[in-house]
């Protein structure tokens, strides 16, 4: 019994950094974008969106 406790525990870590990790994925993502804005105005935004996204699905 304890066994399978053990399992489900360890399955649930492995799934929790997997949403960790994409969790963090996307904030530097989200902080790349908000770098990018400061630095050369709220108008290049949309281009660096669109090209870092195609870098990400490439990635991934």
């Amino acid at each position: 019994m304890q066994d399978e406790g053990d399992k489900d525990r360890k399955l649930i870590e492995k799934e929790n950094d997997k949403i960790i990790k994409a969790t963090e994925d996307q904030n530097n993502k989200l902080i790349k974008v908000a770098v990018h804005r400061i630095r050369f105005g709220p108008y290049a935004y949309t281009r660096v969106k669109i090209r870092s996204d195609a870098f990400f699905t490439q990635n991934a």
